[in-house]
């Protein structure tokens, strides 16, 4: 089982108090991937949320125009999350992550995420607040790409 110390390393669980926390911890599964595995694939069913505990991936996006050639839009490590946008909509995943190196994962599937919230609906909002702030943050530098890179031109 998870210990609430850990949840509380990362910033969706921050805020959450130890009662709160024990709440989550039965629900996370950890998982362990070695480096140059594939955590999932665009297209995979998605809605499971990923929390890495220790190690980093690759996120990557198939390039179109070019036979499988692949462009790393990031790299993640400890403390960060992904799997956010299936986690929300149940749709498939919209990237291939890779275990850059050796990673343990937390992950919290979003059927188990439902269960608690019908518990403790406040948790539940904590825990959306935390991924809508991630992921604005991802728009916001999307942008800034986009436009210095003249793609709205």
């Amino acid at each position: 089982m998870v210990k609430p110390e850990l949840l509380k390393s990362f910033s969706l669980f921050r805020e959450m108090d130890n009662d709160q926390l024990n709440e989550f911890t039965g629900y996370i599964q950890e998982r362990n991937y070695a480096e140059g595995a594939f955590i999932c694939c665009k297209g995979d069913p998605g809605g499971d949320l990923f929390l890495i505990k220790n190690g980093t991936v690759s996120v990557s996006l198939p390039l179109y125009r070019y036979d499988s050639q692949y462009k790393t839009i990031a790299e993640l490590g400890r403390g960060n999350f992904f799997g956010e946008l299936s986690f929300f909509d149940g749709q498939e995943r919209s990237a291939d992550i890779q275990a850059s190196s050796d990673v343990e994962l937390l992950v919290l599937s979003r059927r188990d995420y439902d269960q608690i919230v019908k518990t403790d609906f406040h948790q539940g909002c904590l825990v959306q607040q935390k991924i809508i702030a991630a992921l604005v943050g991802i728009i916001r530098q999307m942008n800034e790409t986009y436009s210095s890179a003249g793609f709205l031109l």
